[in-house]
């Protein structure tokens, strides 16, 4: 990838075009940084969720088997149980949805960083 500015002869100044070429790479290293930031929240985020989501489920599962069954007690356990689930859907959400656009984005950012930056002059 290239990105090319075309800017009339009369207007080139050199140290202008260095400065500019410099802040551009600094705004894609700035973005990468702070997207590989988002990244790691979306990963932090996910192993807090797998953990919730096992407590839940296990308490769920060895209350049904330790606790007198009743109204009040299936409800919460019951409750307890889907609780969990939600948490393992939303670990599941973030790493495979959201999880994947930040990638996408930050793969799109690493190309930008690695690109050539030119001025023509004409």
């Amino acid at each position: 990838m290239e990105l090319q500015f075309y800017i009339p002869q009369e207007k080139y100044d050199q140290d202008k075009e260095t400065r500019s070429k410099e802040g551009i790479k600094n705004n894609f290293d700035f973005t990468a940084h702070f997207i590989n930031k988002e990244l790691q929240e979306i990963w932090r985020k996910t192993m807090i969720y797998v953990v919730a989501a096992l407590a839940f489920l296990s308490v769920g599962y060895i209350s049904r088997q330790y606790v007198a069954p009743n109204l009040l007690t299936t409800i919460l356990t019951e409750g307890v149980s889907i609780g969990g689930w939600v948490f393992l859907w939303e670990a599941f959400s973030l790493v495979f949805f959201s999880g994947q656009e930040v990638n996408r984005r930050l793969k799109r950012y690493r190309r930008f960083q690695r690109s050539k930056i030119t001025f023509d002059h004409q």
